[in-house]
């Protein structure tokens, strides 16, 4: 992205330097929008400093083709709190009167989102006069900060030659504490009104703390139905070109073996490319940073984040980050391999399980996933006014509901009657087997765990063996998908007892 230069210069300083009030006035910085001559006809935030300087840092993450893609609105938002960000910074340098600040400074900003940063007799240290911001507000904010930081210390960062800005080099030593601390507010914030955290606060004054209910599993006698007699297509599809892809709905079976077999949940599995299930294994990438390769316009390999494959391969954004029917939301994750990779990959609680995934995948790819599509994701649709477009989540939640119907029972979350009933399934079960802690950490990929739990962090080969070890295969051969014409006979009621190995009593 390149700027206008002739645009600057018409710009006027909005707000004399000094002012204190933060909605109105930042008393460090200002914001102005210029036009760039890449990509032409638009403008970007261009955010500077009362010092009379460019914010390169934010001018910078500006022009990422992530956040080019972007909405005005997405960026004037954004552009609001990589200022206060700034604000926050130098507001510490002068109450700390020095020109480093705690390493820890990023989750001291964002609690001073949280809480304001006022006293209660209405003094200010900071000077900022800062209220607290709702709970949305600041999920958005930690959402840009995450991403800033990582732009900020991946090109400004303290190795790097370009890192000659006091802010950037601080940016890139706190952000490196909060990646490596496990209760980050950078990365695992749970946003939840004052009002509700002032309700917990008076429970525990008073001395009663009411727990929650136990989280409620999808019924483990139900799964085999489900699977086999819901996902049942209400009418043969002759044109399908194999038994299996006539007779059920492959992208449903799917996913919902993928939810019960691998414990992922359900938003996840609609970031999932094609590529990625790959060999014997099923990969969950960050949409953002994740690490793609495809081929430039000249045939020669790229190796780059998938927020940039999706720009400039597909004229798409994240998921994640888009609004509406094609949202898919991303918790983030305890990943079994770090950046560049930045994946973790699915855990499968039995074998059986996993054989069935892989062998609906050699049929859906093979005869239901149409071909030559625009965009890499697994899941479609296959309805007319969506045909071979990425599959919703509302989507999937009414073939599920429809599912569930299909076997007499109705869809109830307080029964586990509901997808993510599927990863407790998951979860429960493998608490039942007496598998450890930290070993269902990692197979359900939850960043969190007990601190004395860090230190015995298994290997991703540990996870696998642990859960391969609690399986128990019958001896009896597993039918091919791929070459067995009878599959919907062979499969229809689950004759083989495929959750038998689980040890929890027959299907009923």
């Amino acid at each position: 992205m390149q700027v206008d230069p002739t645009s600057i210069s018409t710009q006027s300083n909005p707000w004399p330097y000094g002012q204190t009030e933060p909605e109105d006035h930042p008393p460090y910085h200002f914001t102005v929008w210029v036009p760039v001559l890449s990509p032409a006809g638009q403008k970007a935030p261009l955010i500077i400093t009362d010092r009379g300087e460019v914010l390169f840092e934010a001018w910078w993450y500006f022009g990422t083709g992530y956040v080019q893609g972007l909405s005005k609105s997405w960026k004037e938002k954004a552009a609001r709190f990589i200022g206060l960000f700034y604000d926050y910074f130098r507001a510490r340098q002068m109450h700390d009167r020095a020109e480093t600040i705690p390493e820890r400074w990023i989750e001291d900003c964002i609690t001073a989102f949280q809480f304001g940063t006022k006293m209660e007799n209405g003094e200010d240290p900071l000077a900022l006069f800062w209220s607290p911001m709702p709970a949305a507000t600041i999920s958005f904010a930690v959402s840009v900060l995450r991403r800033f930081c990582l732009s900020t210390a991946d090109i400004f960062g303290e190795k790097n030659p370009l890192a000659n800005s006091v802010f950037a080099r601080s940016t890139a030593s706190a952000f490196a504490i909060e990646q490596r601390k496990f209760h980050s507010k950078l990365f695992h914030l749970h946003a939840r009104s004052r009002n509700r955290v002032g309700q917990q606060q008076r429970r525990l004054r008073r001395g009663t703390l009411v727990a929650k209910g136990t989280a409620k599993s999808f019924p483990r006698n139900l799964l085999g139905p489900l699977l086999f007699e819901g996902c049942r297509r209400p009418r043969l599809l002759e044109q399908n070109g194999h038994d299996a892809a006539s007779q059920y709905n492959i992208c449903l079976m799917m996913m919902l073996t993928l939810l019960a077999g691998g414990g992922i949940r359900k938003s996840e599995a609609f970031h999932i490319f094609v590529d990625d299930v790959r060999g014997d294994e099923v990969r969950l990438y960050d949409p953002v940073i994740g690490q793609m390769a495809w081929s430039d316009d000249q045939g020669l390999p790229v190796v780059g984040p998938r927020d940039d494959y999706l720009k400039l391969v597909c004229n798409r954004v994240p998921r994640s980050m888009l609004t509406g029917s094609q949202h898919a939301g991303w918790k983030s994750m305890l990943m079994d391999h770090g950046a560049p990779y930045n994946y973790s990959v699915v855990h499968w609680i039995d074998p059986h399980l996993k054989k069935l995934f892989f062998d609906l995948f050699a049929v859906y790819i093979k005869h239901v996933r149409p071909r030559h599509l625009t965009h890499p994701y697994l899941f479609v649709s296959m309805d007319k006014s969506n045909f071979g477009q990425p599959w919703t989540i509302a989507a999937f939640d009414k073939a599920f509901a429809e599912a569930v119907l299909r076997i007499g029972e109705h869809p109830n979350a307080k029964l586990g009657l509901n997808p993510h009933g599927l990863r407790h399934l998951y979860g429960q079960t493998l608490t039942d087997m007496g598998v450890k802690p930290v070993i269902i950490q990692h197979a359900m990929h939850h960043k969190s765990i007990e601190s004395q739990l860090v230190y015995t962090k298994p290997s991703v080969g540990k996870v696998t063996e642990a859960l391969e070890k609690l399986s128990r295969s019958d001896g009896v051969p597993l039918p091919d998908l791929a070459t067995d014409l009878q599959w919907g006979q062979v499969w229809r009621s689950d004759p083989l007892n495929i959750l038998s190995s689980w040890n929890l009593g027959p299907l009923n």
